[in-house]
């Protein structure tokens, strides 16, 4: 049977066009539908926009704190439309410079403004103004994305409540901000707007922020947000909304007395939820879940030649994730075979804040609850020098292992999202401690500081009888250091 696409693409974000990209690479006639903007969720609404107000706030909070350095900054005014139009214009850029129409052409793809939904395993029905159109293809990857989750909360529908759908198109600073969800979009946006001038109140249900996280990291960053005026209730959710004018009053309900917040404005992080209404799913076979599309570790669906990858599917919710999931996908889609698995044991996470806090592998936790016996690495970011030169020296790097072999890190600190990659690439590729330990890097540099910490091993692989041996031998006259032949297991 003769088909008239190769693949179809729905959904026109990163997980989409990176799938695209890999299947018109090899020659695929590839067609992908987006019925709204091309670059998605990451691009508009997600990971750009929000790095780009979280740099305009850290340029403020810098200038701030000008005066520790001996330089005077005696007036700082924030133009919050002007931060805004430059946010805008960052995103623009990114659009203008790889995701638009032109550029997918470019690359052999053919994309489609329209909606999409399937008809059967190999037809799908295109719709755009009226005008509808059958396709049919040798096989389909699903990226259609996910879209913010908006709790049921009694009155919340009477206010102008902001996701992350309508929140960077404000031009207005809220002078009180609620923000409802601890996780990352949540203390994220909220050290943004304390720094820009709001006046933030921060609402979650867990008992910390960041609950992935280890303890400590989640304390220290819970600290910072304070001391910054962000006004944190943890334990606690949002029992009723009513208007109050151009304001609007939040009942909050917790541990302790019920309180009444009145606020300018409330952005509700709380998590997102996957695209799969409306794309035909049982009529082309493929199951889907509440939490969104399960797959297989080759990005198989439950439909024999349909894939899926992304914030659709019920894997993490990471633009680094949806990019290594569609490689798998546009691989294995054209092959028809399981070539290609996506790592899923790997996924470096960073929470964008002052400091950073990123993760990678598993936390102490964790290996605690899967009873496997490790050893700890601490090393506190005021070992790093580059991060004392520049004032960052707040924070630590700490990698659990078993016996130089990786098994998960946290780095709580500056460039934070960086110093992680070493972490995951050694994981990745089975590289040992010590292997870090003997790979130059340059000085002064954050990156010194996952040496450092690599370091801190062969010094606790020493003995006690390796020491005694070259005393011996050598007649060296020396005390032993009382680190020799500790481990720190935890």
């Amino acid at each position: 049977m003769k088909h008239d696409l190769d693949v179809l693409v729905i959904g026109g974000g990163t997980a989409g066009l990176v799938a695209a990209a890999g299947t018109a690479a090899f020659g695929a006639r590839t067609a992908l539908i987006e019925r709204h903007r091309l670059g998605g969720e990451c691009t508009w609404t997600g990971c750009v926009p929000s790095k780009a107000l979280l740099h305009a706030a850290r340029q403020i909070h810098t200038m701030r704190q000008a005066a520790s350095s001996g330089i005077r900054a005696e007036t700082i005014a924030v133009d919050f439309a002007a931060v805004m139009a430059t946010v805008r214009a960052t995103r623009r850029w990114i659009y203008d410079h790889g995701e638009t129409p032109a550029y997918l052409i470019s690359l052999g793809i053919q994309p489609l403004q329209a909606s999409g939904r399937f008809l059967d395993d190999r037809t799908a029905l295109i719709e755009r103004d009226g005008r509808r159109r059958e396709l049919t293809f040798r096989a389909a990857i699903i990226a259609s994305g996910s879209r913010p989750f908006v709790p049921e909360v009694p009155g919340l529908e009477e206010i102008d409540f902001l996701t992350t759908d309508t929140l960077f198109e404000i031009d207005e600073l809220p002078q009180r901000l609620a923000i409802l969800g601890g996780g990352a979009t949540g203390v994220e946006m909220a050290q943004a707007f304390a720094r820009l001038g709001s006046d933030v109140t921060l609402i979650s249900h867990d008992d910390r922020l960041i609950a992935h996280v280890d303890d400590d990291a989640s304390e220290l960053l819970r600290q910072r947000l304070s001391g910054e005026g962000v006004d944190i209730h943890l334990r606690a959710t949002i029992a009723a909304v009513s208007p109050a004018g151009r304001s609007a009053q939040l009942r909050v309900a917790g541990d302790g007395e019920p309180l009444v917040i009145e606020v300018d404005r409330l952005l509700l992080a709380t998590g997102r939820m996957a695209n799969t209404s409306g794309l035909g799913l049982e009529a082309a076979g493929v199951d889907y879940e509440r939490g969104g599309i399960p797959v297989d570790a080759y990005c198989r669906t439950s439909a024999s030649g349909i894939y899926a990858t992304g914030d659709v599917t019920t894997a993490l919710n990471l633009t680094h994730v949806a990019e290594e999931m569609s490689k798998a996908a546009a691989v294995n889609a054209l092959s028809k075979l399981p070539v290609i698995k996506y790592e899923q044991a790997v996924v470096p996470t960073v929470v964008y804040t002052d400091p950073e806090v990123a993760t990678v592998g598993r936390t102490a936790r964790e290996l605690r609850e899967s009873g496997i016996d490790y050893d700890r690495i601490d090393l506190p970011y005021e070992k790093i020098d580059r991060a004392v030169i520049e004032g960052h020296g707040d924070g630590f790097v700490r990698v659990y292992h078993r016996r130089g072999k990786v098994l998960g890190a946290t780095v709580v600190g500056a460039s934070a999202g960086e110093l992680i990659a070493e972490y995951a690439l050694a994981m990745r590729h089975g590289l040992r401690l010590h292997q870090l330990a003997g790979t130059i890097h340059a000085y002064p540099t954050m990156m010194l500081g996952a040496r450092r910490a690599a370091d801190q091993f062969l010094f606790r692989s020493l003995r006690p009888w390796m020491a005694s041996v070259m005393r011996a031998a050598y007649g060296y006259r020396g005390k032993i250091p009382e680190y020799v032949g500790t481990r720190q297991i935890v």
